[in-house]
């Protein structure tokens, strides 16, 4: 079971994918937004992997997060 980190600044979709996640074993953590985020890995829980959300504007994605952790970046194609 992966402990992930969820972040998005859109509600809906956050909660479906923790939904999604949780249904499949993992054990979720959702932030809506970066700032949220960064207090979850400061609160010394540690997280296998990070989803940032295509709602997470560029300039947050690439702020410091913890470098040993994998980081997926999800991006919405139109």
């Amino acid at each position: 079971m992966a402990r992930i980190l969820s972040v998005s600044y859109d509600v809906s979709l956050l909660g479906t994918r923790q939904l999604i996640l949780q249904e499949l074993g993992h054990d979720v953590t959702s932030a809506f937004g970066f700032t949220e985020a960064l207090k979850q890995c400061e609160n010394s829980k540690r997280f296998d992997l990070f989803i940032l959300g295509h709602s997470i504007p560029h300039s947050d994605k690439e702020a410091s997060l913890p470098h040993s952790v994998p980081v997926v970046l999800l991006r919405l194609w139109l």
